[in-house]
């Protein structure tokens, strides 16, 4: 027994001596835990200063330690601490560790640490971004007290408790909070009072956000999940109201909205639908037009190709003529629209001197229409206006042009030759004579405008030979003399 005793007397003291020495290696104090493991021990500020990288491993004397934790108080007050490299190996951060930190901008914490000390990092003032790993189960209270730069957390941990509400553990300046895909709850808490907190993204494994999470986040402005099954929400897991939107998976806005889901209560007609894929769209020359782009849904888009004064739109990229065009985008995708310059098509218009006698139509083909005058009963066509008298006509357009068809009724018409039709002066400027072969018949005699319409009708009888027009009250100007079906041109001066 008394052997026995001595054994474990001996034991017991080699275990109390070495947890009692320190040692300084590379400039940093270490305290040993065990015969295995040291932890960071308590520095002196003065002596810090610049970038800290803990090793993962320490030998002293022969014998090498696992780095496994920074003791309370390590680096406290050390404002000459820019940044720090922590060790996969360390699996916690005690309270206070390194309080005081002003000069220290980001931290990274590793999936190795389980626990972060109350007030760890209470005060480090230029603290700017904060990374906590996926192994945190806790975190103390006001472990980020005073951080008043401290705007961005990357959080990952999959398995952290809830929070105890003292102060907000991450500060008022906290703008954008990042939750990591391995994430299935964020801890009741969370950031609660995190009054300038304005955006959140959660990743696609949260199954649950904690009672009061967000609580007191009166400017949370966007928040956007990744996860297709809407999280539950805990009690008062948001303010209420707010003013913040929410932008779920497509395929999820019926889930999301469920009259059973509080979603909809807490950000009532504010949740939306984003798509997975990218669409782009562009001009193949921003000066000849643009594209608008309009949402159907979340994957099914409307694309409008707006052409710029001179230019046309031609088609799209893939050979596609349609606009506007709506396309279902199941992957990344991109659309151009092609334009080019407008070419000009002359256009022609067809009128008639009374539509009472008729109508005009003709049809195109390129830069070659043909042209119909068609008489209603009762009525025959005469003549274009230019004086052509076929019909149907074929004519090339090169310009705008206007014809018009000129009818005239159809008992009136006798036959006479355009030989026997004799018509001087031309010009004329008072008056104009008129020869021909004695009229066999009565006939009709009319003079139309350069618009086809009838300025004058004179109905001459069988036998005349020659007659005298006054044309003195006529404008000057061009118009067609008509005798029965034939016709000719007389300019007035």
């Amino acid at each position: 027994m008394k052997k026995l005793m001595m054994i474990l007397c001996t034991i017991l003291c080699a275990n109390i001596l070495a947890a009692q020495t320190q040692f300084t290696v590379g400039g940093l104090k270490y305290e040993v835990i065990d015969n295995n493991s040291v932890r960071v021990a308590r520095q002196n500020s003065s002596d810090i200063s610049g970038s800290v990288v803990i090793p993962s491993t320490v030998t002293y004397n022969g014998t090498t330690y696992s780095v496994t934790s920074i003791e309370g108080w390590a680096f406290y007050g050390c404002s000459g601490l820019t940044s720090v490299t922590i060790p996969n190996s360390v699996t916690s951060i005690e309270n206070y560790a390194f309080s005081g930190c002003s000069g220290l901008t980001s931290v990274s914490i590793p999936n190795s640490v389980t626990s972060i000390g109350g007030r760890a990092f209470e005060d480090c003032s230029g603290l700017t971004s904060v990374s906590i790993g996926n192994s945190v189960t806790s975190i103390g209270g006001s472990a980020f007290r005073g951080c008043s730069n401290l705007t961005t957390l990357n959080f990952n941990a999959i398995n952290c408790q809830d929070f105890n509400y003292n102060y907000p553990r991450f500060g008022t300046s906290l703008t954008t909070v990042n939750i990591g895909d391995s994430v299935q709850r964020i801890p009741a808490n969370f950031v609660r009072g995190c009054s300038g907190l304005t955006s959140v993204t959660i990743g696609n494994s949260l199954t649950s956000i904690g009672d009061r999470a967000f609580y007191e986040c009166l400017n949370l402005s966007s928040l956007i999940s990744s996860a297709t099954v809407p999280p539950t929400i805990g009690n008062e897991a948001f303010p209420y109201p707010n003013i913040c939107t929410v932008t779920v998976p497509c395929g999820s806005l019926a889930a999301y909205t469920a009259s059973t889901c509080y979603w909809s209560v807490y950000f009532p007609q504010r949740i939306t639908e984003s798509s997975s894929f990218e669409l782009s769209v562009s001009a193949n020359e921003e000066a000849y037009g643009s594209v608008e782009v309009e949402t159907q849904s979340c994957n099914v888009k409307t694309l409008t190709a707006i052409a710029n004064e001179g230019y046309e739109f031609t088609g799209w990229n893939d050979g596609n003529t349609e606009n506007p065009r709506t396309v279902t985008v199941t992957s990344d995708t991109a659309f151009m629209a092609i334009f080019a310059e407008a070419v000009s098509t002359p256009t022609i218009t067809l009128t008639v001197n009374d539509a009472m006698m008729g109508s005009a139509s003709y049809t195109l083909d390129g830069n070659t229409a043909v042209l119909t005058a068609t008489a209603n009963e009762g009525y025959s066509f005469l003549t274009w206006s230019d004086g052509n008298t076929e019909n149907p006509r074929m004519v090339t357009i090169t310009s705008d042009t206007t014809f018009m068809a000129i009818f005239s009724p159809a008992s009136s018409l006798q036959e006479v030759n355009a030989r026997e039709f004799a018509l001087y002066p031309n010009p004329a400027k008072s008056f104009v004579n008129l020869e021909f072969e004695a009229l066999k018949e009565n006939t009709l005699l009319q003079i139309l405008d350069i618009n086809g319409r009838r300025v004058r009708t004179l109905d001459l009888k069988a036998g005349v030979e020659t007659l005298r027009i006054d044309l003195g009250d006529l404008p000057k100007g061009v118009y067609t003399i008509m005798l029965g079906n034939t016709t000719k041109k007389l300019i007035v001066e």
